[in-house]
């Protein structure tokens, strides 16, 4: 019988693998980040499954959501006459759509992933913010799949594949980031307050129509393009359709317009968390 390739058992007892767990085991905090690491993979993994499970088109689902608001925003730009210059119109909103959907989905799904996992916090002394980065992961397995549709529809209209998709890391960091401080301090308050929630729904509405989703920025004002471009949202966006639907470097003006206002956010949003997560017990 031919001998196996990688065999599971000695790979376990190697003494490469016994050393690196014997260093794990002798330094405490690094065991407790890796655990946690790996608390995160299982409770994602678990939602992925759960989320399409019994599904029958999947994890389709996943870019259901930007192609529906896609074809609305088509039919608008017939009523509305949009021109998006030399960038076909659906790169143009699809290329805003993603990240706008990642940024919503986490936002949206930070109070869930807290009422959700109550039994596992209330049993376990662990970071709350464990169960926020769990549907941070779960939004990004819906954005990827996204991507893979965003560069099919970029091979198709022959946008070049540049050196500037390095950019997407940066922004995708910055933008869960952004996220993050948002869904934190709406479960700060969220998890006491249901109708909470229900404020900040019309809160992501205006702010879905005051973002350059499905019109350019030149359509702004001039007169208020300024105040405008505080909203982080943005700069991101611009920095998205730049990267990905003409294959140039992100507006780094607008990436510093969006810093202060996403690093604000996020700082408040978790002091917000962390002051209140101590007491999520109490109300679940």
């Amino acid at each position: 019988m031919a001998k196996l390739i990688f065999n599971p058992d000695e790979f376990w007892q190697s003494k490469y693998v016994i050393k690196i767990l014997y260093f794990v085991n002798t330094h405490p905090r690094l065991a407790r980040f890796l655990g946690y690491w790996l608390l995160i993979y299982t409770l994602a993994k678990r939602d992925i499954q759960v989320r399409y499970r019994r599904s029958l088109i999947g994890v389709f689902w996943a870019i259901l959501d930007p192609f529906f608001y896609l074809g609305i925003f088509a039919i608008l730009r017939a009523f509305l006459g949009i021109s998006t210059g030399n960038m076909p119109y659906l790169v143009f909103t699809f290329s805003g759509l993603i990240p706008w959907t990642l940024f919503i989905s986490i936002a949206n799904a930070c109070i869930p992933s807290i009422t959700l996992n109550a039994g596992i916090f209330k049993k376990m002394v662990l970071p709350r913010e464990l169960f926020l980065m769990v549907a941070a992961v779960v939004s990004l397995f819906d954005f990827i799949m996204s991507i893979l549709i965003m560069f099919c529809m970029m091979a198709f209209y022959h946008i070049p594949f540049t050196v500037q998709l390095l950019w997407l890391p940066v922004l995708v960091g910055l933008l869960v980031i952004l996220a993050l401080g948002c869904g934190m301090w709406i479960t700060a308050y969220g998890v006491f307050h249901r109708d909470f929630m229900k404020v900040s729904t019309y809160v992501f509405q205006l702010l879905f129509f005051l973002s350059p989703i499905f019109y350019p920025i030149d359509r702004v004002p001039l007169s208020i393009r300024n105040l405008y471009f505080l909203n982080p949202l943005v700069g991101l966006l611009e920095g998205f359709r730049s990267v990905l639907g003409s294959g140039k470097m992100p507006d780094l003006t607008l990436l510093a317009y969006a810093l202060p206002t996403i690093t604000l956010i996020f700082i408040f949003g978790w002091l917000s968390f962390r002051e209140r997560s101590a007491y999520f017990s109490d109300v679940l």
